[in-house]
């Protein structure tokens, strides 16, 4: 009989979470995003290793210790070259927020697809009935992954990228236009000196009799 997955509860709890009527910082936002993406991959990292343990009872323990490392060492770079795209999109979009925002918004899209993929992989995996071995592998490679980039939020975080400005500190962001070079500041000065000089001349002609 196949085992009550465990992945929608904990992915109904985080949607249920991040639609209370509260309005958060995007500097909240963003530790909020690295708090449940990093508890979400030690979740399923203990998932994973319970997994692994239970089928070390009808598996031979070389083989369960050969998954177990190729199941970190796969979530690791997962982690590194995939998820951290992901976590680094939804860095930049929260930094470019300039006010604050419900619970709903700790992710994008892309993030909030990410984990309806993870749900679904693990409800497949738990209704079809695959060995724990299996199970715990994908368990333990997906919570690497997201435990590895969820690392990728405390340089930001800690730096203030992720802090908004307000009131003075946004009237004292330089401007993004380009700055005007020195030969067109002096081509400049030049004509304005040449339209200054020639304005008296032309009014005295204008005030000469017929």
């Amino acid at each position: 009989m196949p085992q009550v997955p465990l992945m929608p509860f904990v992915a109904g709890v985080l949607l249920l979470a991040s639609l209370l009527p509260v309005r958060l910082t995007p500097r909240s936002l963003g530790w909020l995003a690295f708090t449940l993406w990093l508890l979400g991959g030690v979740v399923l990292l203990s998932l994973g290793t319970a997994r692994l343990r239970q089928a070390g009872g009808e598996t031979a323990p070389v083989l369960v210790l050969l998954v177990a490392a190729a199941a970190v060492a796969i979530g690791i770079a997962k982690g590194r070259f995939i998820f951290r795209r992901t976590a680094q999109r939804n860095i930049d979009r929260l930094s470019a927020l300039t006010d604050d925002r419900r619970p709903i918004h700790v992710y994008g899209t892309r993030s909030w697809v990410v984990i309806a993929l993870m749900t679904a992989l693990s409800v497949g995996l738990t209704l079809a009935g695959v060995p724990p071995l299996w199970r715990g592998m994908v368990n333990v490679a997906i919570g690497a992954a997201l435990a590895t980039s969820s690392l990728s939020y405390l340089a930001p975080l800690r730096s203030g990228v992720l802090a908004p400005l307000r009131g003075p500190e946004l009237r004292a962001v330089p401007s993004r236009r380009p700055q005007l070079t020195a030969p067109f500041l002096r081509l400049t000065e030049t004509c304005a000196r040449t339209v200054t000089a020639a304005t008296p001349v032309k009014n005295a002609a204008s005030q000469r009799p017929a």
